[in-house]
């Protein structure tokens, strides 16, 4: 019984691609397009892609290190004296802000007091936000406040130029009237002493 030959085939034999072959193939070619596109960087650059870090912001130089502008006011006194911080030209000046239902305010009041009454030759103005003179003068004579000038806000703009949000806040002002030290938060008599000192010194 004879044997049917197999049809001839138009491919040279040896020619054909074997599915391993092709395999191998994927990744020379990612290769390659890897290297068409290191080869296009400007100066050779690798090109990297790189996870942003978190960016953290420097911190704000103190307000002590900066001589702020100048901001005069006129203010009513408990006392009915229209009282100017151009009254006090030439001499240095610690300006207080604070309010009655301010915890911390009424813990520093008798520190304040006390160094007044030790200080007179120092200039202190309690500057008070937003209240009435009803309200303020009761409060300062049932805790026995006195002995130093105290100043109403009633609109609140003295302070808000000062930038005076967070209260209790003391300013010392330069003999030129200029802001060169702040303290934030309830001020003691060691503090004061401390902002004295240094005001003098410069």
């Amino acid at each position: 019984m004879s044997q049917t030959p197999n049809p001839p085939t138009n491919q040279p034999p040896g020619r054909g691609l074997s599915p391993a072959l092709i395999l191998l193939l994927f990744p020379l070619l990612g290769i390659a397009a890897a290297i068409l596109v290191l080869a296009g960087a400007p100066n050779g650059a690798q090109v990297v892609e790189v996870t942003p870090a978190p960016v953290t912001l420097p911190p704000a130089p103190p307000v002590s290190a900066t001589r702020s502008a100048v901001v005069s006011f006129a203010l009513e006194a408990l006392d009915g004296r229209l009282i100017s911080l151009n009254d006090y030209q030439g001499e240095p000046v610690i300006i207080n802000f604070w309010a009655t239902w301010c915890p911390p305010c009424e813990r520093e009041m008798p520190a304040i007091a006390q160094f007044a009454s030790e200080h007179p030759d120092v200039n202190i103005l309690s500057i008070n936000i937003g209240e009435t003179a009803d309200v303020v003068a009761p409060w300062l004579e049932d805790r026995g406040i006195y002995g130093f000038p105290v100043l109403l806000d009633l609109d609140t703009a003295v302070s808000a130029n000062y930038g005076a949000i967070n209260i209790p806040v003391t300013y010392g002002l330069d003999t030129d009237g200029v802001v060169q030290l702040q303290h934030y938060g309830e001020i003691t008599i060691d503090d004061l002493e401390a902002l004295v000192e240094s005001l003098n010194s410069d």
